[in-house]
């Protein structure tokens, strides 16, 4: 049995500024489509802490730019020292490099967040 294979998506979406879309991991047609959930404008990006040697992360910073250049989302990193990309990398993105992640609509991460750092009023 042969294995399926991933479709490229490819649209003949307009023009954007900044980093291509396909670059970055975002569907083609994102820029047209606006934010996926809207009314949530403020996406932390959380450090690694679950294994010492984990060093990835759920956006790079070319994603974090385009976000916040094309979309206009505030991105909230959590400072790390071993994430394969520094602070400074992030910062030049347009995130801010910040101690916690309160009052962020959406929290990203590459692990599970432990539950006892979840708001004990969201799902």
């Amino acid at each position: 049995m042969k294995p399926a294979r991933a479709r490229l998506m490819t649209s003949a979406a307009p023009p954007v500024s900044g980093p291509c879309p396909r670059e970055v991991g975002i569907p083609p047609d994102y820029a047209r489509r606006g934010p996926i959930i809207r009314g949530m404008n403020t996406i932390g990006v959380r450090h690694e802490d679950k294994n010492r040697w984990e060093r990835r992360v759920p956006l790079t910073p070319a994603a974090v730019a385009a976000l916040v250049s094309q979309d206009g989302l505030d991105v909230r990193v959590q400072s790390s020292d071993r994430r394969v990309f520094d602070d400074a990398a992030y910062v030049e993105a347009g995130a801010t490099v910040v101690a916690g992640l309160d009052g962020c609509d959406v929290v990203l991460a590459v692990k599970e967040i432990p539950a006892e750092l979840l708001r004990p009023d969201t799902a």
